[in-house]
């Protein structure tokens, strides 16, 4: 038991250590996002132009499926999750 804890353990910090990694790494890549998009909006207010999204981002997203939603069947009688059909009496009701 203690050799499978100890094993437990090491790979928990393992774990710990690869998350802290890639933390750091995100915020690396956030901050050198952030620098790269203020040098182009200092570029952009420098010459007067408006900053605008990509081309791609811009254009509408084609919307292709296999074609209209079917609507199902109604099913006339409800069914119980067992998947026999519940009959409507009520077996106190007195007729």
């Amino acid at each position: 038991m203690t050799k499978a804890a100890a094993a437990a353990r090491v790979d928990a910090e393992r774990r710990v250590k690869e998350a802290v990694v890639a933390k750091k790494k995100a915020r690396e890549a956030l901050e050198r996002l952030t620098s790269l998009v203020n040098k182009e909006k200092e570029k952009d207010s420098k010459s007067g132009g408006v900053v605008s999204a990509p081309e791609s981002l811009n254009a509408k997203p084609k919307l292709e499926g296999p074609g209209p939603i079917q609507v199902a069947p109604k099913i006339s009688e409800p069914e119980g999750s067992n998947g026999l059909k519940t009959s409507h009496a009520d077996p106190m009701e007195e007729d």
